[in-house]
C-alpha cells in the first residue's frame, strides 16, 4: 500500500468515526454546536469547524434518504408479494366452495317393533286397541328416515327395535354458487395491489369551509348593501391596487 492509499484510509476511517458519532447526537435533536464540542472531546480533535459538521450532517441525510428509499422498495415488494399469495389462497378457497357435490338423502321403510308391541296391548298393561281394518302387525308399518330408535326393544332376546324393509337413497347433484366471503378477499386485495402500483387515477380533493364554504371569499359572496358609501370606496379602491 503506497503512501497515498495510507493517507486516503487513514481519513477514511476518521471520516467514518466522526459520522458515526454526529448521527449518534443529530438522531438525539442536539445542536451543531453541540456536535461539534462532542466529537472533538471524543475523537481528541483539535479543529473540528461548523462548516464541517454541516457537511456530515448532509452526507448523513443522503445516506439515510438513499436507504430508506432502498428499504420501502423492499417493503412494496414484498408487500405485493404476500398479496399475491393471499390472493391465490382466497382464489383456490373460492373455486372449491364452487365445485359440484353430491346430496345425498336416505329413506327407510320397516317394521317398527316397539309399536306393534303396544298395538297388541304386551307389556304394558293396556288392553289391545281396536284398528279397524288394519292389523297390529300393519299398523306398524311406519316410515323411517336414516333415524332409528335406541336400545333394543327386547333386552332378553337383543332384537331390535325397528326392522328395515325397504332402503331407498336418492342423490342430487348441486352446484353451489360459491362463498361470497373469498370473492370479496379477492376484490379488496386487488384493490390494495391498485393503489400500491398507482393504478387508479388521481383523485381531485378540495379543501373548503364548514359545510362546502370557500375558505376565502369572493366577491361574489359579499353582501355588499351592508357596507356604506364610505366602505365601498375604500373596498373598490383596494380592489383596484390589488389587480394592478
Amino acid at each position: 500500500m503506497g503512501k497515498v492509499d495510507v493517507i486516503y484510509e487513514s481519513r477514511r476511517k476518521a471520516k467514518e468515526a466522526r459520522l458515526e458519532i454526529v448521527a449518534e447526537l443529530y438522531a438525539k435533536g442536539k445542536s451543531y454546536s453541540k456536535i461539534r464540542t462532542a466529537v472533538m472531546e471524543r475523537l481528541g480533535l483539535e479543529t473540528y469547524s461548523k462548516a464541517t459538521v454541516e457537511k456530515d450532517v448532509k452526507t448523513l441525510l443522503k445516506e439515510w434518504r438513499e436507504a430508506r428509499l432502498e428499504d420501502t422498495d423492499e417493503a412494496v415488494t414484498l408487500f405485493l408479494e404476500r398479496n399475491r399469495q393471499h390472493y391465490e389462497e382466497a382464489r383456490e378457497e373460492w373455486e372449491r366452495s364452487r365445485e359440484k357435490a353430491s346430496l345425498v338423502s336416505v329413506k327407510e321403510k320397516g317394521l317398527n317393533l316397539k309399536r306393534k308391541k303396544e298395538a297388541d296391548g304386551e307389556d304394558t298393561g293396556k288392553p289391545k286397541r281396536k284398528i279397524g281394518f288394519e292389523t297390529a302387525s300393519s299398523a306398524a308399518q311406519v316410515d323411517k328416515k336414516a333415524e332409528k330408535p335406541e336400545g333394543p326393544a327386547d333386552p332378553e332376546n337383543n332384537q331390535p327395535e325397528f326392522i328395515p324393509i325397504t332402503k331407498e337413497t336418492k342423490t342430487t347433484d348441486v352446484l353451489p354458487e360459491g362463498d361470497p366471503r373469498y370473492m370479496e378477499l379477492m376484490i379488496k386485495l386487488e384493490e390494495q395491489r391498485a393503489k400500491i402500483l398507482g393504478l387508479y387515477a388521481p383523485e381531485k380533493q378540495e379543501i373548503t369551509g364548514r359545510d362546502g364554504v370557500p375558505l376565502f371569499p369572493t366577491f361574489a359572496d359579499l353582501d355588499l348593501s351592508k357596507l356604506t358609501d364610505e366602505e365601498k370606496a375604500q373596498l373598490l379602491e383596494i380592489a383596484r391596487k390589488a389587480g394592478a
